[in-house]
């Protein structure tokens, strides 16, 4: 099953045959910053996720296997130009592309539930009432379709028949469930841990060398394994400000793609630097000793890389507090604690 929330896709009816597969998804990996690039062909069908820091995971189909994860990307690369793939690209935000990319790694919660027993709506507000994450399928109606109603954290994240080109066919849960009340069915229910950590593909940008260098390690044991971005030297504090400018870049970006806030990021978090004056002098808004405008964050003051560093990350985690997007904020800081993990370890500090 290869399912993702597409609605209209923003470029379609490219073939594969014409086009260099991993520049074309760089492209679009910088272009559009979370999304999923679908690949569709008579004998075959894929996909792969992505954020803007790296490619999440990959699925691929035909007659003889299927796969998904670097295995998966690896055929698609491999089979582009052969099977002459008709490409279609989706934007996903960024709040709900984690969540698509660990469909395929849900887990059998209950299995072979039948409407004799088992009311279908009862069900779904169960579900909603003990925040699912994952999904229901409904299989062996009398229409011999599947559909599926899927769910993050309880809330209901799309509805839809199965099909083969995985488009959303914008099928309500009523719709859904008013036919599996007609029709009977068998159910099943499929969970998702978001907090497990997602497959270390080997496929993560063509320029993180030092990322590429430890997968290659992986597969030999007599090899040490260095730890990710490890600081081998005294690093200087533009790599701090670098990796905070980064951590306020995801924040704001998770806020304005959010319609339901109204507040201006930078004004917020200006407010909250004022309230923090006293306990860091430099966040002093008047003094400009810490800056953060157009996505640029500069310093100008003078204290350890420690504070700097705490004194940002309280700010931001407040920011996320106050608009409502903390939950959403952690989901998507495992690409950044991935490669600034090691530094707040050395600071002490914790998430």
């Amino acid at each position: 099953m290869i399912v993702f929330p597409c609605d209209r896709p923003i470029i379609k009816d490219l073939n594969s045959y014409y086009l260099i597969i991993d520049k074309f998804l760089e492209h679009y990996q910088g272009f559009l910053g979370s999304g999923g690039i679908y690949f569709n062909a008579p004998s075959a069908a894929g996909i792969v996720l992505f954020d803007e820091y790296r490619f999440l995971n990959a699925e691929y189909f035909d007659k003889f296997e299927k796969l998904n994860g670097s295995k998966a990307f690896d055929k698609i690369l491999q089979t582009s130009s052969e099977k002459n793939f008709n490409i279609s690209v989706y934007e996903i935000d960024m709040d709900s592309v984690y969540y698509w990319a660990h469909i395929p790694e849900a887990n059998v919660l209950y299995k072979d539930l039948k409407s004799e027993f088992t009311d279908i709506s009862i069900l779904v507000e169960k579900m909603k009432s003990e925040r699912l994450t994952g999904y229901i399928e409904i299989t062996g109606n009398a229409k011999s379709e599947s559909s599926y109603i899927f769910f993050n954290s309880g809330i209901i994240e799309a509805s839809k028949k199965d099909s083969s080109d995985t488009t959303n066919n914008q099928d309500s849960t009523i719709s859904i469930i008013a036919n599996s009340s007609e029709s009977g069915g068998i159910f099943h229910v499929y969970q998702v841990q978001l907090e497990k950590k997602l497959e270390e593909i080997n496929f993560m940008h063509s320029g993180n060398r030092q990322q590429k260098q430890v997968v290659a390690a992986k597969q030999k044991k007599d090899v040490p394994i260095p730890p990710v971005n490890q600081p081998q030297k005294k690093v200087s504090q533009d790599y701090f400000i670098e990796m905070l400018q980064l951590l306020l870049q995801m924040l704001e970006k998770i806020i304005k793609a959010n319609k339901k806030i109204k507040i201006d990021f930078e004004t917020l978090l200006k407010k909250i630097f004022v309230e923090k004056v006293e306990k860091y002098d430099f966040l002093d808004p008047f003094a400009a000793e810490l800056i953060y405008e157009n996505g640029r964050l500069k310093f100008y003051g003078k204290t350890s890389d420690k504070e700097l560093v705490t004194a940002v990350l309280e700010c931001a985690l407040e920011v996320a507090e106050r608009t409502g997007v903390k939950g959403v904020l952690t989901k998507n800081l495992a690409p950044w604690i991935n490669k600034y993990g090691n530094d707040l370890n050395k600071f002490n500090i914790k998430l």
